[in-house]
Order: C-alpha cells, then structure tokens, then sequence
C-alpha cells in the first residue's frame, strides 16, 4: 500500500470516527440513550489516534528546529483555526442576546464572557477547572491544539524501543486516567471541556507510535493477516 493510498484509508476511517461523533451527540434525542449509543464516544478517542498516524506520516522527521515546529504550527493552526473561530463568532453573537436579556436559555453560563479569551487561544479543554462555553464541541479542536504543540516532544519520545515505547504511552494512559478519575471524577475516556487534553494526549501518541514503527508492525502482522499489511 503506498503512502498516499494509506493515507486515504486513515481518511476514511477518520469520516467514520467523525461520523460516529456526531451520531452520539444527535441519535439519543431521536431514540434515546442506548447501550451502544454510549459507547459511541470512544469514537474521539479513535479520531484522536488517526489523527497521530496522519501527522506523524506527513511531518515526523520533518519538525527537527523550532523553525520547522513554528512552520508546522503554522500550517496547523490555518486548518483548524478559522471554523473554530467563525463557530465562536457565532456563539458569541447568541451570548450578546443572552447579556441584554433578549434570549433566555436553560444553560445560559455557557455564554460567560469571561469563556472569550480561554476559547480564542484554544486553551479552553487544557485545565481541570474548564467550564462548558460557547460550542462546547470546540474542546476536541483546543486538545488537537495541544497534541500539535507537543507533537515533536511526544515523535522523539516514541521513536525508541517499540514496547518500551509503548509501555510508556500505556503508564501515561494509566496516570491520566487515575487522575480523571480521582481529581475530576470521571473517566479519561468521558473528558471534555474539563481537561479534555489529558484524554487527547495517550491516543494521539499511540498514532504516532504506530506510525513509527509501522515496518515492525507489518512484519509482526503480515503472517496472520496479508490484509493488515501496514508497509508502504
């Protein structure tokens, strides 16, 4: 498979994470809450780990320099950035209804002025302290933010040994997640607004860590399954 045709698989499987989201945030209006339906929010832990194959393919290698991160950045920051922003746009022309008293809704805190410069700096899902605001969605694309900051961090770190390597992406999954659950009271898996970078961080890793060691994994692989081959 080559690389371009690898890439337009991850694409894929990233339309059916994405599609799979939006499917957990509309169907329980429709029918409710069901058992599958829940566990429908795995699906961003999913989107998460595809989005660290998709980077690392396209840039792990190519991020040596700051001049290269702050590039990088750049480009990252230029896809993502202008629908964030226009959807808070959005988000704050309701809240200016809400501030003269012309729009009354139930959850009228989300339109907390103070939630503006947080959103507009894409820090809004970084702290334990974050407060749903505006489009609360908005917390996946302020975690992908983060996972760009540190992605050269996080490429050097899974770029050794390949089980020690991912030894350390499963005891940092298990320290985040004891952390979500004993300080936030909730699991990793189920962060959003509240430190939905933590839930971010494991998940996009492991796409990375997949990525480098794709030729291994192909070897590993291939035997059982010719269809799992992963190598370009």
């Amino acid at each position: 498979m080559s690389g371009g045709q690898r890439l337009e698989s991850l694409e894929g499987l990233r339309f059916i994470a994405s599609a799979a989201i939006v499917a957990a945030h509309f169907i329980p209006y429709a029918v409710g809450e069901t058992r599958w339906i829940s566990r429908l929010h795995l699906a961003v832990d999913m989107f998460f780990v595809v989005s660290g194959i998709v980077i690392a393919t396209n840039y792990a290698g190519h991020v040596a320099t700051l001049r290269d991160w702050a590039q990088f950045m750049r480009k990252r920051i230029a896809r993502i950035y202008p629908l964030h922003l226009a959807t808070l746009a959005f988000y704050v022309a309701i809240g200016l209804l809400v501030w003269a008293g012309r729009l009354h809704p139930v959850d009228a805190a989300r339109y907390d002025a103070a939630a503006i410069i947080p959103n507009l700096l894409l820090v809004h899902a970084w702290f334990p302290s974050g407060t749903i605001s505006f489009n609360y969605v908005s917390w996946s694309v302020s975690a992908e933010f983060f996972v760009y900051l540190a992605f050269p961090l996080v490429a050097l770190a899974v770029r050794g040994h390949p089980a020690i390597s991912l030894l350390a992406i499963v005891m940092l999954f298990g320290l985040f997640a004891g952390y979500a659950q004993t300080r936030i009271g909730l699991p990793l898996t189920r962060l959003g607004w509240q430190a939905g970078a933590l839930r971010a961080i494991p998940s996009f890793a492991f796409g990375v860590w997949i990525e480098a060691h794709r030729d291994q994994l192909s070897r590993l692989f291939a035997p059982y399954h010719p269809a799992l081959l992963l190598k370009a």
